[in-house]
């Protein structure tokens, strides 16, 4: 979820099992709360990188969410912002073994490896590290 107060955030259905059980609030009070838990409000120029993952056919989180915080974090953030969209795939989508899991745990590990050896080298070249 990157943005709890969306319009499209969740289902209509769900939000107020989430004020309930999540925020334990009722859905009138949900406001502020939502704004403050979301991840896009939070979005600043000192953000870490960021490798987020989204599937097309995610019916708990809209793919509009993913690409909106992605293009917020690209505008703002001075680190990395690598953005993976997974056609056909459902939200947690990772939970069981499969080929597609398996390749986005690569692609993980590489945006890592990546970002750490980036990280460290901009360190030594400094003499910090």
């Amino acid at each position: 979820m990157y943005d709890f107060g969306s319009r499209e955030a969740m289902h209509p259905l769900m939000a107020p099992i989430v004020a309930k059980r999540v925020f334990k609030l009722s859905l009138t009070d949900v406001g502020e709360p939502f704004r403050v838990a979301s991840p896009i409000t939070h979005v600043r120029e000192d953000a870490p990188p960021f490798f987020v993952l989204h599937g097309t056919n995610d019916s708990l989180i809209p793919v509009e969410q993913a690409r909106r915080f992605t293009a917020r974090l690209r505008e703002v953030s001075r680190q990395p912002v690598a953005y993976a969209e997974l056609p056909c795939a459902q939200h947690a989508f990772d939970i069981f073994g499969s080929a597609r899991a398996a390749h986005a745990a690569v692609a993980v590990e590489q945006f890592l490896a990546e970002t750490y050896a980036s990280r460290r080298a901009v360190a030594q070249r400094s003499g910090t590290g």
